[in-house]
């Protein structure tokens, strides 16, 4: 994991997020990272998060559970600050106590 994921998982809450949402966590380039949740926990299945240097924003996308996952919408320009409420409120999982 480089210096730009390593910063993006500890904005979510870093180790502490994992233990408390169960998620295991994954990379994929340079700025993205790919949260999968356990199936009977919540009713994303993977959330995605791509850091976007040139304007220092997220770019934050979820997939479903089912035969019919969807992805869905991405969220752009989204801040550091508001990556760990909108994680909380995309998933229903709490990232801290």
């Amino acid at each position: 994991m480089n210096e730009v994921q390593s910063t993006m998982l500890e904005q979510l809450g870093g180790r502490r997020m994992l233990v408390m949402t169960g998620a295991q966590v994954f990379t994929d380039g340079d700025s993205k990272l790919i949260f999968k949740l356990p199936r009977n926990l919540s009713k994303v299945r993977a959330v995605t998060v791509r850091y976007d240097g040139g304007r220092d924003t997220y770019e934050v996308c979820t997939l479903a559970h089912g035969l019919s996952a969807k992805l869905g919408p991405a969220l752009t320009d989204v801040y550091a600050d508001n990556l760990k409420p909108l994680f909380e409120r995309l998933t229903g999982l709490r990232t801290s106590l």
